[in-house]
């Protein structure tokens, strides 16, 4: 899709929720285009200044701020803040999703550093995009489920 798309203007009304959803939207464009520094930006301006945010676009932002923070800095300290009970509540309730496998692979991977755990996510990664109906999000998360793997081999 082209960016243009996502373009908001500077007075953009962030307390209609239709609004609201299009920068959420950006959030995931910018994400999926690896424009990490970008997204994890805009995702921690929309939960701190979009009044009455209702919880799964809250949660969905703050998957996407511990996987920003998980393949850059992944400082432990910041990681254990945005994972919360509620956080992992949701998680879990929606575990079918393969941006969730991947982002729990990324964090088996490189912040629990269990391999084991890692491959576990990978396989239900591959059995969930066997049948999961959007293809193009598959395509977008098996290149992000490379760049995880390549900061492991960097790590070492």
């Amino acid at each position: 899709m082209p960016e243009k798309l996502f373009e908001l203007p500077a007075n953009f009304d962030l307390s209609n929720p239709v609004n609201y959803s299009i920068a959420i939207m950006k959030c995931g464009y910018l994400g999926a285009k690896m424009k990490f520094d970008e997204a994890k930006a805009l995702c921690t301006y929309l939960l701190e200044n979009v009044p009455g945010l209702i919880d799964v676009y809250k949660y969905e932002l703050q998957c996407d701020l511990m996987f920003y923070e998980i393949i850059g800095l992944c400082r432990k300290e910041e990681i254990d803040k945005i994972y919360t009970k509620q956080l992992k509540k949701y998680i879990k309730a929606t575990s079918s999703y393969v941006a969730r496998k991947r982002l729990l692979y990324a964090y088996q991977l490189l912040v629990m550093q269990n391999d084991e755990a890692a491959q576990q996510q990978l396989d239900a990664f591959e059995k969930a995009a066997k049948t999961y109906p959007y293809t193009a999000e598959v395509e977008i998360e098996r290149e992000m489920l490379a760049l995880i793997a390549s900061k492991k081999i960097l790590l070492k």
